[in-house]
């Protein structure tokens, strides 16, 4: 249990449609966080369910991770699948309850 609150530091790329934008359509966002995992999946949801503040986009504007890692790991980082399995899991026990 130690693992999923130790804090670590993450980066995470998100794709998304720029309704603001027409030269534009398509923009990305970098998130860096220093948190543990279960934060940064929350904070993930809502972005992915509700848009950004900032940069500012709206929900319709189809947000997508892109990649993902923990910068705070000796191994590679590499944390794309983990985190994606992770945001699959909270949103089948969000249509459960």
């Amino acid at each position: 249990m130690t693992y999923h609150t130790r804090v670590r530091d993450f980066v995470v790329g998100i794709d998304y449609d720029n309704p603001y934008d027409y030269d534009n359509k398509h923009s990305h966002m970098t998130l860096r966080r220093k948190v543990n995992l279960e934060e940064l999946i929350e904070e993930l949801q809502s972005i992915l369910k509700n848009g950004s503040d900032y940069p500012q986009f709206p929900p319709e504007a189809n947000p997508s991770i892109t990649y993902a890692w923990d910068l705070s790991s000796q191994d590679d980082g590499d944390i794309y699948s983990e985190l994606m399995n992770k945001l699959e899991k909270h949103n089948r026990k969000e249509v459960i309850y």
